[in-house]
């Protein structure tokens, strides 16, 4: 091998040692704690009443990234709040662009409606019925409740012991109306009501249509429940 050939192999090597010790990585400590500020801002907006406490898992130290000659943006991947466990994308778009997804524990403290004592099943609720405790939110899809006047005038689906949590998908509005009931039928047409006397002859609670005779011609005809012995009509 001529000395020229060696020259070239060796200035070739040193190039390209040079690119490798030389290169910069991201530092993934600074991608972690920035999105761990991203995800508790986020979620301080969305559940300013709550407490927040945010874990972004580890990341693998075997990951590198090209050190990015932008500021990193972030973003929820599944575009959830609501839940636990959540997934964000972290991406550089510089010179050398690059993403990759970053998983975060979330837990959300907040006051939630509690049963203050043992309730049957059916039963109606009023406000000393309950309680508000302060607990961790697992999961927001639980439906919890966060103020007691918000179960007034519902009734249980369930049996509910007392000091357990409280969700809206466990109580249901009270039948007003019961089949049999004496009920006044309100017929609305062109800004006109006309009132008249009917009997129920189905069960139902508000917003529900039953059906129901009319008293005075024994016709039958379907009525939307607006309250207590009020049906309505329109024409």
């Amino acid at each position: 091998m001529g000395l020229r050939s060696f020259s070239r192999i060796i200035a070739l090597w040193v190039c390209l040692t040079g690119l490798s010790h030389g290169q910069s990585w991201q530092p993934l400590d600074t991608i972690k704690t920035d999105a761990q500020s991203y995800l508790t801002q986020q979620l301080a907006a969305r559940y300013p009443e709550q407490k927040i406490s945010v874990a972004v898992n580890p990341i693998d130290t075997r990951l590198k990234l090209a050190l990015c000659d932008k500021a990193l943006t972030y973003q929820l991947h599944d575009q959830s709040l609501r839940a636990s466990n959540v997934t964000l994308k972290s991406q550089c778009s510089g010179q050398k662009p690059w993403s990759f997804y970053l998983t975060a524990k979330v837990i959300r403290e907040g006051k939630v409606v509690v049963a203050n004592r043992d309730i049957g099943r059916f039963e109606t609720l009023n406000e000393s019925d309950v309680r508000l405790e302060f607990r961790a939110i697992q999961n927001a899809r639980n439906n919890s409740l966060s103020s007691t006047r918000s179960i007034v005038g519902l009734q249980t689906k369930k049996a509910i012991r007392s000091g357990d949590l409280i969700t809206s998908s466990s109580l249901t509005p009270p039948q007003v109306i019961v089949k049999g009931d004496q009920v006044t039928v309100t017929a609305l047409s062109n800004g006109i009501s006309v009132a008249t006397a009917g009997t129920a002859m189905s069960s139902g609670k508000v917003g529900e249509q039953i059906r129901v005779q009319n008293n005075h011609t024994d016709r039958m005809i379907k009525a939307r429940v607006i309250g207590a012995g009020q049906v309505q009509v329109v024409l």
